[in-house]
Formats: structure tokens, C-alpha cells, sequence
């Protein structure tokens, strides 16, 4: 197993100060991943130069949140040209799921969640925005699947049951991840709750915009939280 293979990108500045504190070099990453459009899971690709980057095509529409009938900016800082240019990054489209290595799969077009106060602005109009840029990752380890999603805008039930069609097994080892539960009622992260339980999963690591509610409710799992910079051990 190569070290340093895959650097799923989050933050901006943080990329460069996690990357030191773990001492990692990253002239030396082989795979950079991105999980969607949002500045703050794309924001720290300034950072890289001559990497191919592996994401959706979509995560170049301009990217939007409403609050209080204001619309601001949350996409990928800079286009698409800027990044070939000034930091000679080759972008690989993730149209459909594959495979990366013999036992890492990207996997994309999920089911669709109800729209939100997310949008994208297409000719000028905000359309809801059904996050057709999401890409999700899984490890196929020998403990069982390790699932690395970035936000879960799809819905995390929508993605666990992509990823497992894909990778064809329900064995998952651990699900790392925001799963955008934040702003939901107590009442429907106790439902979606009993839903991830019936999956088994051995441990949940649970990252930003997941919120405090989720952990009290699921049955038969190790949850801990799991943000930028922190490491887990892959059981290969």
C-alpha cells in the first residue's frame, strides 16, 4: 500500500498547517480527491501543483446559501482555468462511479434529497442545488468497507446504499464523514439514526456539520467525532 495516496481536501489554510503537522509533504500525495463545490472542502487546492484531481464537473457552477432572502457565495474559490494555470492541476471528471486502485472506488449520482436553502446560479437564476458535484469515497479493507463522504448533502442513507450497490457488499467497517444533520429536528436524526443502525456499521467518525444530536441515538456503533487533521488507521 503506497503512503501519502489520497488527500481528500478541506478548508483552505488548513491543508497547509495539517499537512505539516503530519508530516506529510505534499509534492509527495499521488490522489487528490474532492467531495463537492463548497469553499471549505475545496478551498486548499492553491496549495497543490501538478496533481490530477479527481471530482465532479460540477463543482465549478457558482455555489450559493440563502439566509434572510440573501444569497452569498459559498463555491470553490477560483475556476477551473485559474487552477491549470497557476498550479498546472489536471482535473479528472467523475461522471460515473469507478474504481481508483484495486481497492479504492469513487462513487457519484446519488439519489436526491429534497431541496434545501442550498442553490446554484445558472444564467443569471438560482435553482436549487440537488448536488450533482457530490463524490464520496470508499476503502475496501479487510474489516469491511470505510466509507469518507465530505457533507452528505445527498442524505447519508442515499449514499451508504450507492456505495454498496457499487462496491456490491454490505460489510461496512466505519463511515467517516459530515452528515449534514445540523438543522434537522431531534425527531428526524433519531429516524435517520435508527435507519444507519440497521447497517451495523463498526464505527462512525463524524465530522463539522453533523451536530450534536446524531450520536445519543445510534445503537451497536463506536462514534467519535472526526475532524480536519485527525487520523485513522486503515486495517489493509
Amino acid at each position: 500500500m503506497v503512503t501519502n495516496a489520497f488527500f481528500l481536501i478541506q478548508g483552505r489554510d488548513l491543508v497547509a498547517k495539517n499537512a505539516t503537522n503530519l508530516a506529510i509533504n505534499l509534492t509527495d500525495i499521488d490522489y487528490v480527491v474532492l467531495s463537492h463545490g463548497h469553499y471549505d472542502h475545496t478551498g486548499g487546492l492553491e496549495y497543490l501543483d501538478n496533481k490530477k484531481v479527481y471530482a465532479c464537473p460540477d463543482i465549478f457552477i457558482p455555489k450559493y446559501i440563502r439566509t434572510n432572502d440573501q444569497y452569498k457565495y459559498v463555491g470553490i474559490p477560483y475556476s477551473r482555468e485559474y487552477y491549470e494555470k497557476e498550479n498546472k492541476i489536471e482535473f479528472i471528471d467523475v461522471q460515473s462511479s469507478m474504481k481508483l486502485t484495486e481497492r479504492i472506488s469513487l462513487h457519484v449520482n446519488f439519489k436526491k434529497q429534497e431541496p434545501n436553502d442550498f442553490y446554484l446560479k445558472i444564467d443569471n437564476n438560482y435553482t436549487s442545488d440537488v448536488f450533482n458535484d457530490e463524490l464520496v469515497l470508499s476503502l475496501n479493507t479487510n474489516n469491511g468497507l470505510i466509507i469518507v463522504s465530505g457533507c452528505s448533502h445527498s442524505g447519508i442513507i442515499n449514499i451508504i446504499e450507492k456505495v454498496i450497490g457499487d462496491d456490491r457488499t454490505k460489510n461496512i467497517y466505519a463511515f467517516l464523514g459530515g452528515f449534514h444533520l445540523a438543522n434537522l429536528s431531534q425527531e428526524k436524526v433519531k429516524i435517520i439514526a435508527e435507519k444507519i443502525s440497521h447497517y451495523h456499521i463498526n464505527m462512525i467518525g463524524i465530522s463539522h456539520c453533523t451536530g450534536n444530536k446524531l450520536a445519543g441515538y445510534l445503537n451497536g456503533s463506536r462514534v467519535f467525532d472526526f475532524n480536519v487533521g485527525d487520523c485513522f488507521n486503515i486495517p489493509f
